[in-house]
């Protein structure tokens, strides 16, 4: 019996199917090949990313924030790519009762552009990003659908962020 012959497995098949459909279950993003996807999701048509050079640390790499139609970002921040991660963004954190989450907020000159990521007991898990000018909501944008996020303390202690000192509010 040849190996042409023979039949094939049940489990030949399954690692293969599963091998062969990766690509195509695979999340979209702004991050390019080689990039750390440090959040990711879809907000309507248009996605939002934070994305992190191959071994970037608080010292070395860069951090951007991305948004726009995939794959091509309509909007980057810093615009310089080459901009440290401790100097691209301010970190925060969001405590309440049952449950917290994680913001990054990256500033466009008079526009701030805060990614948030928050799970509650009562209300289940909130991402996206909201605009502000100001100091005031312009813009919400939730995330719809899944969602990748390693937004927290250690990421933030990671990059060497400073802390946000600006008020954020989580938008229902």
């Amino acid at each position: 019996m040849t190996s042409a012959d023979r039949p094939v497995s049940r489990t030949a098949l399954f690692v293969f199917a599963a091998v062969g459909c990766t690509s195509a279950l695979a999340v979209p993003t702004q991050c390019g090949p080689g990039e750390d996807v440090l959040f990711s999701c879809h907000a309507g048509k248009k996605m939002v990313a934070v994305c992190a050079s191959a071994g970037w640390s608080s010292q070395a790499g860069s951090l951007q924030y991305r948004f726009g139609p995939a794959p091509s970002a309509e909007l980057v921040l810093p615009r310089a790519s080459g901009t440290l991660p401790s100097a691209s963004a301010t970190a925060g954190s969001l405590m309440f009762s049952g449950g917290g989450g994680a913001t990054l907020r990256f500033s466009g000159g008079k526009v701030d552009y805060v990614v948030y990521s928050a799970t509650s007991a009562s209300w289940g898990d909130a991402s996206g990003v909201v605009v502000e000018r100001g100091g005031k909501t312009v813009r919400v944008l939730k995330c719809r659908g899944k969602v990748t996020s390693t937004l927290g303390d250690a990421l933030f202690r990671d990059a060497g962020f400073r802390r946000d000192e600006l008020p954020f509010e989580l938008p229902e």
